[in-house]
């Protein structure tokens, strides 16, 4: 029996071993924050910064926060891809897919917009997450003039909406080493033909013996939640207050909003 347990520990141990390095670390860069205007002071680009190189690793993607006061033109879109390509092509972008979310506010035409790149559009946000995201507290601080906590709430937000499922967080690995570590214990206590350590337990009818059952029964539970709708400000300025989530061009796809 204790050969047995030594086995298995190893196995595990094997199992979480491979689930640590199934996880590479990629290169960071210099910089993740871009505030051409003096938005935010030097100790919240910091905060961002470290927040920034905090997280990319756990979910292999690049977040960057560009504020702008003077834009090359008024296409949020086009403004947005340029920065992601800017920041791509000086080396940035997490692994092979060069995977980016950009954050990036103009200014000078409050408008801000959330832009995902990636080389094979393997895009880790869906149309859903991104209005998510520019729809809800990110807009809100971005309207009371919160940019540093705009910042940091994009950066929670898309880290939140990228976060690897259930096989990418330690409680997957621990279900899987486990899983696995019980198949294992099955395959040995079989070979070595060995008797279940607790015994059978019977009740005794007038037609014969009957194993005793019991059966394990879990209570699940359910959370509704309802969505909000937002209401459109009464001073938009006559423009747009949103733009849809959708593609933009190769590589790219976002979406943004008013504030």
């Amino acid at each position: 029996m204790r050969k047995t347990a030594v086995l298995i520990l190893t196995a595990l141990a094997a199992l979480f071993l491979l689930a640590g390095c199934s996880k590479a670390s990629w290169p960071a860069v210099s910089n993740y924050v871009f505030d051409q205007g003096d938005f935010l002071t030097a100790e919240q680009e910091q905060q961002i910064q470290n927040h920034i190189l905090e997280l990319r690793d756990k979910v292999q993607a690049d977040f960057i926060v560009v504020f702008t006061d003077s834009p090359a033109s008024n296409d949020y879109r086009a403004e947005a891809e340029k920065c992601n390509n800017s920041f791509v092509s000086s080396g940035g972008g997490y692994g092979e897919e060069k995977e980016t979310i950009c954050f990036y506010v103009d200014m000078a035409n409050r408008f801000f917009f959330v832009d995902e790149y990636n080389v094979n559009k393997n895009w880790r946000l869906s149309d859903g997450d991104i209005d998510g995201i520019v729809q809800g507290t990110v807009r809100d601080y971005m309207s009371q003039g919160n940019y540093y906590g705009a910042s940091m709430q994009f950066v929670d937000d898309a880290y939140g909406a990228t976060k690897p499922g259930f096989f990418g967080t330690i409680w997957g690995w621990l279900t899987s080493g486990l899983a696995g570590g019980g198949a294992l214990s099955g395959i040995l206590i079989g070979r070595h033909k060995r008797q279940p350590a607790t015994p059978k337990t019977f009740y005794r009818k007038d037609n014969g013996t009957v194993p005793l059952r019991a059966n394990d029964r879990f209570m699940g539970t359910t959370t509704e939640v309802r969505h909000i709708e937002r209401q459109q400000s009464s001073d938009s300025g006559g423009g747009p207050s949103t733009i849809d989530s959708s593609s933009g061009s190769d590589g790219h796809h976002g979406g943004g909003a008013s504030f």
